[in-house]
């Protein structure tokens, strides 16, 4: 996913431009609650060239139509995640031979992507009900299997009631502590799935069988303890942890490994996602007037193997004010915390190399390879083969390496408690904003790793 000019969200929302020469403008009205998105970003363009626009509603708003002008030329393009029944495609080209005008419809509630999130969680040791709501499905089609962790998984509220019934207005309930030490739960787990499906029974079962995931519709989940509530995703067959702070935390951090302003972290459902078709999204954006940073980090520590990103977004497009990050972390500082990066990054330069390979310490002699990739908008496989004697580092699409760079030095890091992570922050911190001061947005499509043999 290219990194895109976001209009503004308002229930009407309209870009002027001024033509001139041989550029032609396109303005975007927006009625209703969502985003337009550009590809390529700008506000006036070439008479020959093709501009692809996406529609993205916001939670609980769906996209109802377009209005192009009537003359001019359109071609929907296949969306990704988008439902057979929605009643306007998401994305649409447009020629710009001449000046265009777009209007871009939301309406509240409707059949765009399922989405299930938890309003209610009851906290550590608490006996209340867990609480929701879904959108975008018929609720009396649809049901909620919900599932803790204890000792291991099970249903609830019962092995006989394994899912429990959606609201008319999409909210929903389930009592957790229907068992013993059912209220010192450490993860509570909950699925969209359809009414007449029913989720195997999970008595002491040591993990959520793919079953489950192969039936929901959506998903949502939290660890718990008793130092609070921490918000999850399944992303590829993996949970992650999604991270939140309250302060500026690094990265940025200076030599002593403190914030050097640091950036701030939002767990919100805004800020990162997983879509119809099991991508990644995750987002730089303004959350009450503070810039917030977007980072998930593997549940597993998983050692020895190759641990590999594909990416739709391309390196290139990204913001030089914001980095993405693919790589491991140890929050125990041996070895320089474990940490072996790829990142998108041109660290504030508008026009400096926009990839990365390191293994930390970057700044000593040959720990790092910087270049350019530009993918134009393919899904690029960003790769490292992490072993005892080396660590190979990968660029590749379909098969067709791209780049290519080993790391041999004695200073390899050994496994320990690593964790692989993918996050999206600013260079120079939550101070910095994206240069044009827009949202930042980057999309994965999966993570695969193999493990040393």
């Amino acid at each position: 996913m290219f990194k895109y000019r976001i209009y503004s969200l308002m229930l009407t929302a309209v870009a002027l431009v001024v033509w001139c020469g041989c550029y032609n403008p396109l303005t975007i009205e927006i009625e209703g609650q969502g985003k337009v998105v550009l590809d390529p970003p700008g506000t006036k363009f070439d008479q020959e060239m093709i501009v692809q626009v996406t529609a993205y509603p916001d939670p609980g708003w769906y996209l109802h139509h377009w209005v192009f002008d009537t003359e001019i030329e359109t071609t929907p393009v296949e969306n990704v995640g988008v439902n057979e029944s929605d009643c306007s495609r998401l994305s649409y080209s447009v020629a710009m031979k001449k000046a265009v005008h777009v209007l871009a419809v939301f309406k509240k509630e409707g059949t765009g992507n399922p989405q299930i999130v938890f309003d209610e969680i009851p906290l550590w040791g608490g006996r209340t009900h867990l609480k929701g709501h879904v959108w975008h499905v018929a609720p009396a089609d649809y049901r909620v299997a919900v599932i803790i962790k204890t000792s291991n998984h099970f249903n609830k509220p019962t092995w006989k009631d394994k899912t429990v019934p959606i609201n008319p207005d999409g909210t929903w309930s389930a009592n957790i502590t229907t068992g013993y030490g059912d209220e010192k739960a450490t993860k509570i787990f909950a699925a969209l799935v359809k009414a007449d499906y029913e989720p195997p029974t999970l008595n002491n079962a040591p993990e959520i069988p793919q079953e489950v995931f192969d039936n929901a519709y959506a998903t949502c989940q939290v660890a718990r303890d008793p130092e609070g509530v921490t918000r999850m995703i399944h992303f590829s067959g993996h949970e992650w942890y999604v991270r939140k702070s309250e302060q500026p935390e690094g990265p940025p951090s200076g030599d002593d490994e403190y914030p050097d302003p640091g950036n701030l972290f939002s767990d919100s459902i805004q800020s990162a996602w997983i879509d119809a078709q099991g991508h990644l999204h995750m987002i730089i954006r303004e959350e009450e007037d503070l810039w917030k940073c977007a980072e998930i980090v593997c549940a597993s520590s998983l050692g020895y193997g190759t641990y590999s990103f594909t990416v739709r977004t391309n390196p290139m497009d990204l913001d030089f004010n914001a980095v993405a990050g693919f790589f491991l972390w140890s929050d125990d500082p041996e070895y320089c915390h474990r940490e072996i990066d790829i990142e998108f990054a041109r660290w504030g330069l508008p026009y400096g190399f926009n990839m990365q390979y390191a293994v930390q310490p970057w700044y000593v002699d040959n720990h790092r390879l910087q270049f350019d990739c530009d993918t134009h908008g393919l899904p690029f496989t960003y790769s490292f083969n992490w072993t005892p004697e080396s660590v190979l580092f990968t660029t590749e699409y379909n098969g067709n390496i791209q780049h290519v760079w080993e790391f041999a030095e004695q200073d390899i890091p050994v496994p320990g408690d690593e964790q692989p992570r993918i996050n999206l922050w600013l260079c120079d911190g939550y101070t910095t904003p994206p240069s044009d001061g827009q949202v930042v947005e980057l999309v994965v499509e999966s993570f695969d790793f193999s493990p040393l043999r």
